[in-house]
């Protein structure tokens, strides 16, 4: 009833690092009865990558993808519970861990036997880790010249965690005193009252965020504007 067509590490999905972040896995299925149900708990970092740090790189998302490679290929995102129908092909992709320390201070051997192992592709291994290879052996002089261009164009000062561009974008938009202004505005409600209300302005300035940046003096008066429209004669 079910065809396993690939269970493997996943290329290039770790965080590059001193220490490598761990390497994430893909499963791609196919199921042949109809309505066939598939259960996956526990997906997570598909939205944020796990973290780097001091000095390593972020991990990369997971992803879901129906039928890849077709015209009815889609994203799905996580997922508890997925139902399919004859002939549907399902491709998990589990996400890579994040790196720590400089992956520019990962010694050569390493991460030519990573690129040996199919972990690292070869023009990973020369874009974050700076290590030139000839072949199956790595050329020194022109890695040592590779990763001394790559040290002086990066900034002097580097962030202690990288969290990947994803949550660097979040956190553009939603800034802390925006997230602050939420919580401040709503939180002399009762508690079921509260979560409605955030749910609601989340939404409301989610909404607004598409178009520019929403700032946190408005919140209160956005707050009145849902409690007039959502609640105002409902006896809440």
């Amino acid at each position: 009833p079910v065809l396993v067509r690939r269970y493997a590490l996943r290329d290039d999905s770790a965080g590059p690092g001193y220490y490598r972040g761990g390497v994430g896995v893909e499963l791609e299925l196919t199921v042949f009865p109809p309505n066939g149900v598939i259960t996956s708990r526990g997906m997570e970092r598909y939205r944020f990558r796990p973290w780097g740090r001091r000095g390593g790189r972020a991990g990369t998302l997971g992803y879901t993808r129906l039928n890849p490679g077709t015209e009815r290929e889609r994203e799905i995102g996580k997922i508890d519970v997925l139902y399919l129908q004859p002939g549907d092909t399902v491709r998990i992709g589990a996400q890579g861990g994040g790196g720590y320390g400089d992956p520019l201070e990962r010694p050569a051997g390493a991460v030519l036997d990573d690129v040996l192992d199919a972990l690292v592709s070869r023009e990973h291994a020369r874009q974050d880790y700076g290590v030139v290879l000839a072949g199956d052996e790595v050329d020194e002089r022109a890695t040592a010249q590779l990763r001394a261009e790559l040290r002086a164009a990066r900034p002097d000062t580097r962030a202690d965690f990288d969290f990947g561009p994803e949550r660097e974008d979040y956190e553009a938009a939603w800034t802390p005193a925006l997230q602050d202004a939420i919580l401040a505005a709503t939180w002399d409600y009762p508690v079921h009252l509260r979560h409605f209300l955030r749910d609601r302005l989340f939404a409301e300035i989610a909404a607004r965020l598409t178009k520019g940046a929403v700032e946190p003096v408005l919140v209160p008066e956005l707050l009145a504007a849902i409690i007039e429209r959502e609640l105002a004669g409902r006896g809440v």
